[in-house]
């Protein structure tokens, strides 16, 4: 079955905005059809469709769309069922988000670490332990990897140093963040790498 809109059939794979499974793509009012939007995400994303055929699938997309029942036209929304692979990539993305707090209470370095995520883009905002009260280091994009561990990577410039830094959740669901430093003040100090477990929910009073 086709998904008509206003007449409209020219070719997809240029007007097409990709979604992946547990996203939503909304109608241009270019597409040729259903099982074309699926085909096309489907050769996108491929690692997120291992194990999924097309037929299957599409049913499970139709399903979730009352396809065949519900009418759709240009700038409505059409949604695109999780896949297994998908849906453990999106829980072991949402473990992350948060607010995470050391703790060893007597650090000098990160105090506070807040997670945010909106789609799948991270948002890292970090403080660090200064008198009276903490530094705030601002926020940086991080970039997520599950490349054997699912992991956010990101980078601090800062005037003094480049901190670059890998965050993983360990098997207990705490937060794990080393640090790689190198000073670009010509302060003569050391390059140095640190390891920082943070708990979610933890509170604490870091002013000094």
């Amino acid at each position: 079955m086709k998904l008509r809109l206003a007449g409209m059939f020219v070719a997809l794979a240029a007007n097409f905005l990709f979604a992946e499974p547990g996203g939503s793509y909304v109608l241009t009012g270019k597409e040729s059809g259903v099982e074309e939007i699926v085909k096309v995400d489907m050769a996108q994303y491929p690692d997120l469709y291992q194990g999924e055929s097309i037929n299957i699938y599409l049913g499970k997309f139709k399903a979730k769309n009352d396809i065949g029942r519900k009418k759709y036209k240009a700038g409505d929304q059409l949604y695109f069922p999780h896949t297994k692979t998908s849906k453990k990539l999106s829980d072991d993305l949402e473990k992350f988000v948060g607010e995470w707090c050391n703790e060893d209470f007597s650090t000098r370095g990160i105090t506070r670490v807040h997670i945010d995520k909106y789609s799948n883009v991270f948002k890292v905002r970090m403080w660090g332990r200064c008198h009276p009260k903490e530094c705030d280091w601002g926020e940086e994009i991080a970039i997520f990897s599950d490349e054997g561990s699912s992991s956010l990577s990101v980078t601090w410039e800062k005037s003094f140093c480049v901190r670059e830094q890998k965050i993983v959740i360990l098997e207990d669901g705490d937060l794990e963040i080393t640090s790689a430093t190198h000073y670009v003040d010509k302060s003569g100090r050391k390059d140095r790498t640190s390891t920082d477990r943070f708990e979610k929910g933890l509170k604490h009073d870091w002013s000094d």
